[in-house]
């Protein structure tokens, strides 16, 4: 099943995370059970809503590339532990 989390990074300036999806090229290099995302700009930090075919797509992809993506970029501090949900619904 599905599932969607939000994760609000108060430590990453918008132009890091631009700088995190640049090294992740997700364009030529996508991330197997990504569904969906969006980020941007939220309380001083980053906003991030997710959705991925399973947990643990997701957290194989953040040990394998998201972390090291986020230390490349300079982001400090520990990223914090996404909340998921089930997701019944989608609509494009």
């Amino acid at each position: 099943m599905a599932v969607a989390f939000m994760i609000d990074f108060s430590t990453m300036a918008p132009e890091q995370a631009d700088t995190v999806i640049r090294i992740l090229d997700l364009k030529n290099k996508p991330a197997p059970g990504q569904i969906f995302h969006i980020d941007g700009p939220w309380e001083g930090g980053v906003r991030v809503v997710d959705v991925w075919e399973s947990m643990e797509l997701f957290e194989q992809f953040a040990q394998e590339r998201l972390i090291p993506a986020f230390q490349q970029a300079g982001v400090q501090g520990t990223p914090p532990t996404p909340q998921p949900w089930p997701v019944r619904n989608m609509l494009k």
